[in-house]
């Protein structure tokens, strides 16, 4: 079955990178993207989300992985797997808006707009490796919008699972 995802930068980064958040060696980010240029999964993004995307890859391009920032580019680029809105979503009520806002720096705020996407585009998940970020997700957005936010290791666990499930009833 075909999910829509929103994918923070920093797993687009560490994929390209082959990299974990802590800058050690770890491809769990990459295998994910794979994952994502096989299956029928989609990444969603909006204008902002779009132009971060692309500024992170033109950033990464000397010190990356060029099998992956292919794949990434031809993710973006289909538009069987990525869903590109014309315009930035649109903000969260205003309770859900404070509540980030006290949780987090200011320096979130690219955060929050990723989290915009997610929520008004009925995606699976948000997949991301900041982890305050992934337990706000989870405890504030969960039970209001039904996504969740998942790791790049979950979200592979559960891509691989899937594939494998759709591989036995093939």
């Amino acid at each position: 079955m075909t999910q829509k995802l929103v994918l923070d930068e920093n797993v687009i980064c560490n994929a390209i990178l082959l990299k974990d958040k802590h800058g050690n060696h770890d491809e769990t980010s990459s295998k994910f993207i794979f994952l994502i240029y096989k299956v029928c999964h989609k990444i969603v993004c909006d204008k902002f989300l779009w132009k971060r995307y692309k500024k992170r890859i033109k950033g990464r391009i000397k010190r990356g992985d060029i099998t992956i920032i292919r794949r990434i580019r031809e993710i973006l680029s289909n538009p069987k797997k990525c869903i590109r809105k014309k315009k930035d979503a649109k903000p969260l009520p205003d309770p859900i808006e404070r509540d980030f806002r006290s949780t987090f720096d200011k320096g979130n705020e690219e955060d929050l707009m990723i989290a915009r996407v997610a929520a008004e585009n009925n995606v699976y998940a948000l997949i991301t490796d900041d982890a305050p970020f992934h337990d706000w997700i989870n405890n504030v957005l969960h039970s209001r919008y039904d996504f969740s936010g998942l790791t790049p290791a979950e979200a592979l666990e559960y891509a691989g699972l899937k594939l494998l499930q759709k591989d036995k009833n093939a």
